[in-house]
């Protein structure tokens, strides 16, 4: 969304009057986790390159009060200002992250991050209590017989399922499906793993949902509280015959074959100059 925000302004002015924007757009794109590959990467290269006149004076400010150092990397945007910017909308209200863009007034600012950071922090501690109660319905079940885990808890909070699903995928090493009770309806959030196709698996199973959305690695459901066990036994049934077991294995792949004599202290550096690292791109192991 970022980067078509940035491409309209760059329609409706010039490229130039778009740079402004570039670092707000690259910070976006890493967070969402969009691929790092062609203008995609542009904007990012640039945007991180430029940050130090183009950033907010409110997510410098929070930087500053995360002791985080400029320049940013990727790596700082994923795994420590994103979290923090996307848990008001995970908790709250999204208009707290919204205004450290905006606002140039330091009262405003001071009291909005502090109000981001509470909310990250009750974010952790929701999602942290919400794994264990998960895991302790998934020691009652014979999860090696099934081929999707799926999870509910009526009291749930919403905003964070995505999360749970990842760390429940990365536990299990099978796609997975956690919902919870929203305004008489069970929505949740569904992740995957590389060999599986998750949309393909809903929309077998559509004629259970009252809407569904997504790819093949992530998606969102919609269902009535009454359909759930129907959803639960075609979501199984449709992988468990679709798939085989050497689907769910997983897998390291690796693309070259180095002699130590390679590995010198010139190439680990020179290994930087494909930054930034994201999807698609991924770093270098």
């Amino acid at each position: 969304g970022a980067g078509v925000a940035l491409k309209v302004v760059q329609a409706l002015t010039c490229i130039e009057e778009s740079y402004k924007y570039l670092t707000i757009a690259a910070i976006a794109t890493v967070a969402d986790i969009v691929p790092l590959v062609d203008e995609n990467r542009l904007i990012t290269y640039y945007g991180i390159k430029q940050q130090v006149g183009n950033m907010p004076m409110g997510l410098m400010r929070l930087l500053k009060k995360l002791r985080i150092d400029m320049p940013l990397t990727s790596a700082d945007i994923s795994f420590k200002l994103a979290p923090k910017i996307n848990a008001t909308g995970r908790m709250g209200d999204p208009n707290i992250a919204f205004r450290l863009y905006i606002s140039e007034d330091s009262k405003e600012i001071n009291k909005n991050i502090e109000s981001l950071l509470l909310l990250n922090d009750k974010r952790v501690l929701e999602t942290n209590h919400i794994v264990e109660q998960a895991v302790a319905i998934l020691d009652n079940v014979n999860t090696s017989k099934q081929g999707v885990i799926i999870v509910k808890d009526d009291n749930w909070e919403s905003g964070v399922l995505g999360i749970i699903c990842s760390k429940l995928v990365d536990m299990y090493n099978k796609p997975a499906c956690v919902l919870s009770m929203v305004d008489g309806e069970l929505k949740g959030s569904l992740r995957s793993i590389p060999n599986i196709n998750i949309f393909e698996a809903l929309t077998s199973v559509k004629d259970t949902l009252v809407q569904y959305g997504g790819h093949n690695q992530a998606a969102g459901v919609t269902l009535k509280k009454e359909n759930y066990s129907k959803f639960v036994k075609e979501l199984n049934e449709y992988i468990l015959s679709h798939y085989k077991q050497d689907d769910f294995l997983l897998e390291r792949k690796y693309d070259l074959d180095l002699s130590k004599s390679v590995l010198t202290e010139k190439f680990v550096k020179e290994l930087f100059l494909l930054e930034p690292f994201g999807l698609a791109n991924e770093k270098p192991c």
